[in-house]
């Protein structure tokens, strides 16, 4: 009885974790249903990649947009800072060739400082 308990034991003790070990699809109907599993396990992972590819696509279009936007926005600066700088020049220019209008007023001593005198914004330029 004692043997046959001990045989019993150690052969189910081998044939028991090679049950598992069988190629999907043979023999047992629980190698099947794992198959099917797994291919939709797999589906369902592509699926879901493709999803997330999406998302990035379209995540990089709008930071793309954004990026255009605010180089358009810049270009749009850069051009009034010209526009303003170019009417500064010409307004300096026409103040540089203005005459003094009270050089021919007051005594000599004034008209002589008058003559002389340098407006201030070119007092740092030129001579």
């Amino acid at each position: 009885m004692k043997k046959l308990l001990i045989s019993l034991l150690v052969s189910s003790a081998v044939i028991w974790p090679l049950q598992g070990m069988t190629e999907p699809g043979k023999g047992s109907n629980k190698g099947q249903q794992g198959g099917e599993h797994s291919e939709m396990r797999k589906q369902s992972e592509i699926k879901e990649q493709h999803r997330k590819q999406e998302k990035t696509y379209k995540e990089q279009q709008q930071g793309d947009k954004q990026q255009e936007q605010l180089r358009e926005q810049d270009r749009e600066r850069v051009r009034e800072h010209q526009d303003e700088s170019q009417g500064m020049t010409q307004q300096r220019e026409r103040k540089a060739e203005q005459d003094q209008k009270e050089l021919g007023q007051g005594s000599d001593q004034g008209q002589k400082s008058r003559e002389n005198r340098k407006k201030w914004w070119q007092f740092w330029g030129e001579d």
